[in-house]
């Protein structure tokens, strides 16, 4: 199972990503790699896709640090 893990140069330091659907264990509306606890998916599948994320990133899935998604010109800033 192969991830598509988009970096960001301007990020540099930090380990980051950003994942397409690729690899996810996640089926219908959210086919492929959902891993939003928020959403309606089945949550087995996301903590599937959870534990991907976080070894393709090589940390735990305790580790990840993600957000709400939404699609504006709003950016989200991470303090601690």
């Amino acid at each position: 199972m192969t991830l598509d893990i988009i970096t960001a140069p301007a990020l540099g330091p930090f380990r980051h990503g950003f994942f397409a659907r690729q690899g996810g264990a996640s089926s219908g509306i959210f086919h492929g790699l959902n891993c939003g606890l928020g959403s309606s998916d089945q949550r087995e599948a996301v903590l599937v896709n959870r534990a991907r994320v976080a070894a393709a990133m090589g940390v735990v899935p305790d580790d990840l640090v993600t957000l709400h998604q939404t699609h504006s010109t709003l950016a989200a800033v991470l303090t601690e």
